[in-house]
């Protein structure tokens, strides 16, 4: 509620003066990229959450595993639906499925033939 404001912010600076020095501390990016979430700066968010993706690719992450758990991270849920959201998940889903991101076929010769009914003599 709007007492929780307040406290947000609050952390938010705290966090920032710590990541000031310690830039590569993956557990205060991401924190930062919630609380953003959470006070509503949309653009402050995704930067941390981009800084928070490099630094765990960096750190040799399963990065499908930080998608899918991202994603479904409550304090996102206010951006998770937008386009910019999206292409960062979808960005580390793809270098394990890329099929889940290829256009699907039509009319190729991968589509079977039905088999018919054995009953029919």
């Amino acid at each position: 509620g709007a007492e929780a404001m307040p406290n947000l912010t609050e952390a938010g600076e705290v966090y920032f003066k710590y990541l000031q020095a310690n830039g590569g501390d993956v557990v205060a990016l991401y924190n930062m990229g919630c609380i953003c979430a959470l006070l509503g700066r949309e653009e402050e968010c995704r930067t941390y959450l981009a800084q928070t993706a490099r630094v765990e690719q960096g750190n040799g992450t399963d990065m499908v595993q930080w998608a899918k758990e991202t994603a479904q991270d409550a304090d996102f849920q206010a951006f998770v639906g937008f386009p910019w959201f999206q292409s960062m998940l979808a960005e580390f889903l793809a270098q394990v499925h890329p099929e889940m991101f290829a256009p699907a076929t039509q009319g190729g010769a991968e589509v079977m033939a039905p088999v018919p009914p054995t009953d029919i003599v």
